[in-house]
């Protein structure tokens, strides 16, 4: 069970380039650093031209640590994998291992994020989740993507009990939530029915702080059934964040947030993106 939880809500991500994570192979000349990996983050910025949303928000690890030589080679490989992966899609798994070496792995991107974007977030992401090893599982929500490991199959879960919702603080909307209420429902109806079960809501207002965006998107390793179980729930929950102009729910089979200032990347390049 995860249950030692991060939160990153108001700290940049610098603080997570800054570490420095050295993961060595015993008896062996593996050897990755995340210098070398905000080496490939630079890179990609100057490709990018959307918004990568690399905020870490969350990052929660197993209590159970492995013990075999073997595991965090393995963590390092199937790290390798994903990145191959989530180059051409963004949704992307993979498993290594047997016994107690064991690792399923998952990593997504939000559905407005180019490919370029994609990748800069998902190194982002890489580079914390090595602050949970040698625990057997961990993940990472950040604003524009998310990765989990595992030591079992995990992945048609679409409910955790670290499902958590986090409510910005600083302004309130000053006006009727109608609206707002009804484009969260608006969204967390319309992804299921997506072939990438991703959906972005709009609700404009030509008054300050009155117009809401929104987005909603679950991992591609459910079908859609489990989508719409789990936006049910996330958006009941995000709710609770009203009247905060700002509000997101992390649950483990799909992510949802809404704001009333446009965070939303424009002409998503993923499929079917479910409109605005």
């Amino acid at each position: 069970m995860l249950n030692s939880s991060v939160n990153y809500l108001n700290k940049n991500t610098s603080i997570i380039r800054s570490r420095q994570i050295t993961l060595i192979k015993m008896k062996g000349s593996v050897q990755i650093t995340s210098s070398a990996i905000i080496i490939i983050l630079l890179l990609a910025v100057d490709r990018s031209e959307g918004d990568p949303r690399s905020q870490v928000l969350n990052l929660t690890c197993s209590q159970h640590c492995a013990t075999s030589a073997n595991f965090i080679p393995n963590f390092v490989h199937v790290m390798e994998e994903i990145s191959t992966r989530i180059q051409t899609s963004h949704t992307a798994t993979t498993v290594m291992g047997t016994g107690p070496d064991l690792i399923y792995a998952l990593a997504e991107c939000y559905g407005d994020l180019s490919p370029d974007d994609c990748m800069i977030c998902y190194v982002v992401a890489r580079t914390a989740i090595p602050v949970c090893l040698p625990c057997v599982g961990s993940q990472v929500f950040l604003d524009g993507c998310f990765i989990r490991t595992q030591n079992y199959n995990f992945f048609e879960e679409n409910v955790g009990s670290n499902d958590i919702v986090i409510c910005g603080n600083t302004t309130r909307y000053d006006v009727s939530l109608d609206s707002t209420m009804q484009v969260i429902s608006d969204a967390a109806r319309d992804a299921p029915k997506n072939r990438d079960y991703f959906a972005r809501k709009v609700a404009l207002s030509g008054t300050t702080n009155e117009s809401t965006y929104v987005l909603a998107d679950c991992w591609g390793t459910l079908n859609e059934s489990s989508c719409k179980e789990c936006l049910e729930r996330a958006s009941s929950s995000i709710l609770q964040c009203l009247p905060w102009s700002e509000g997101r729910a992390l649950h483990i089979g799909c992510f949802m947030r809404y704001f009333n200032t446009n965070f939303l990347n424009d002409d998503p390049t993923r499929g079917n993106n479910g409109g605005n």
